[in-house]
């Protein structure tokens, strides 16, 4: 059976397909709250950590990142709203796990994607998907 996370958005809690439950990474899932584009999840709360992904392998590796920072940091991930953001407020120091960054730094960059990797990085500004897909709409309608 597929899991589901409630998670929080802007119009209100739902269920959204998730990522099966891992050992190493109890408290987060790769979910998917619109259609084609994956994001991490904190499980108890419903709180987006990072998201915009295209491949839900990139979204599986942020949330393995993710993990690595929580435990590196202390940061405890299976309890309530509350509890969950005062720890990462107060424990929001750099972060080896994530190259020196402070962990609120991090998902923000990664939230603006401003990820290093990128998702497809081999592509061009010339040959990528969005640039043909401009080129497309120009030529409707000519």
């Amino acid at each position: 059976m597929l899991r589901q996370v409630e998670v929080s958005t802007d119009k209100g809690r739902f269920n959204a397909p998730a990522s099966p439950v891992f050992d190493e990474i109890p408290n987060l899932a790769v979910t998917m709250t619109t259609f084609g584009f994956f994001e991490v999840t904190h499980v108890k709360t419903g709180l987006r950590l990072a998201g915009n992904y295209e491949r839900y392998a990139n979204a599986a590796c942020t949330m393995a990142r993710i993990q690595m920072a929580f435990d590196e940091l202390g940061i405890v991930s299976g309890c309530d709203k509350d509890e969950f953001l005062s720890q990462y407020n107060d424990k929001n120091k750099p972060c080896e796990a994530l190259g020196g960054v402070h962990l609120a730094q991090w998902l923000n960059m990664n939230n603006q994607g401003l990820d290093i990797a990128g998702e497809f990085p081999w592509e061009t500004d010339e040959d990528c998907p969005h640039t043909r897909f401009d080129e497309l709409l120009k030529d409707i309608g000519n």
